[in-house]
């Protein structure tokens, strides 16, 4: 498990040859990256759904694409586009 407070080192270089050694440290990451179990992993989202259920959290969803769009939903990812998530719609 990663902890914030954790360091790496990594030694690069040719094998055989003279490499350099820097220590790392760890900043940032998401929650997921600092629980172990299932379980601390599921009451976060059945948190968000029920704040949805509730009315007390709503989701901001940018654009709705059909399927076949799936490539220029991804680039307006990748361009910075969008605020909020894009939806692919399967249905009509």
């Amino acid at each position: 498990m990663a902890r914030l407070d954790s360091a790496v080192t990594v030694v690069t270089g040719a094998g055989g040859g003279v490499g350099r050694q820097a220590a790392l440290r760890l900043a940032g990451g998401g929650l997921w990256h600092f629980m172990e179990t299932s379980e601390e992993m599921l009451h976060p989202a059945d948190a968000v759904m029920e704040g949805i259920e509730h009315g007390w959290l709503t989701p901001r969803i940018s654009r709705v694409l059909p399927l076949a769009d799936a490539a220029e939903a991804h680039r307006l990812l990748e361009d910075r586009k969008t605020i909020g998530k894009i939806l692919l719609a399967t249905g009509d």
